[in-house]
């Protein structure tokens, strides 16, 4: 069960709908003052994400407030916020948030955020259903820092018509379409080896020679503060590129 907080209906719908998609099972309220009497009474939220700027009480009070009740002290908040400066960053970390997604919600950061928190969580007892889960939902893929495949998700191999023997050990240069200039992965790669996430749009093409697109995010994987090598999680916008096409 995840607990959200948001006194905007649109945000709140949106994260409901996303994370449905994952199978969980979310409560909104609009407000932190609702969101600590829910959580008095109820002792099953495994992450709360909370929105900074509300009324009654923000996201930073709220958060501070959960973690002085003994059974949500150590359970996951994620705070959602506009500001990107580093000094509320900060109060939000001293306050026990674990972490912050900014506005506009992409869909992917937070399916990948989420996903990161709860395969962390030792109080998820059947990790490997949620683990089977998002295989089979999840476009996902792992590589190393020389961009060679070393596992893909379920879901990848049906958007991409490969099996997983077949791209395990190859790069991503196997479902590259031949539309995309070399420059497009130049600047992918500048970014993501300086240490820093990649987001964008990508047109790849499928094992049977059909285009489709995807929304990823990839993000550095470290060691020991080292690049070791890089996760991304896709989401399928063919759909959405096609009607975009029509109504040009």
């Amino acid at each position: 069960k995840v607990l959200v907080v948001d006194d905007s209906v649109t945000i709140s719908t949106q994260i409901k709908e996303i994370l449905e998609k994952l199978l969980l099972k979310v409560t909104i309220v609009e407000d932190g003052v609702k969101a600590l009497e829910i959580l008095n009474q109820e002792e099953n939220f495994s992450l709360i994400l909370s929105d900074y700027e509300m009324p009654n009480l923000n996201g930073l009070e709220l958060t501070r407030k959960i973690r002085s009740l003994n059974y949500y002290k150590n359970s996951p908040v994620i705070i959602i916020t506009n500001s990107n400066q580093n000094d509320l960053k900060i109060e939000f970390y001293k306050h026990g948030a674990n972490d912050i997604i900014l506005k506009p919600i992409l869909q992917e950061e937070l399916i990948s955020k989420v996903i990161n928190i709860f395969l962390n969580l030792k109080q998820i007892q059947e990790i490997k259903t949620f683990n089977h889960l998002i295989d089979k939902n999840v476009i996902t893929s792992t590589t190393n820092t020389r961009g060679k495949i070393i596992s893909v998700s379920e879901a990848f191999c049906e958007i991409s018509g490969y099996t997983k023997e077949e791209l395990v050990g190859k790069t991503h240069q196997i479902i590259r379409h031949p539309d995309t200039p070399e420059l497009f992965y130049k600047k992918m790669w500048d970014i993501l080896l300086s240490g820093k996430d990649w987001k964008g749009e990508i047109k790849n093409i499928d094992k049977n020679g059909r285009d489709y697109w995807v929304q990823a995010i990839i993000k550095p994987v470290y060691k020991n503060n080292e690049i070791i090598g890089f996760t991304s999680l896709r989401t399928n916008i063919t759909d959405k590129k096609y009607i975009e096409h029509l109504s040009i």
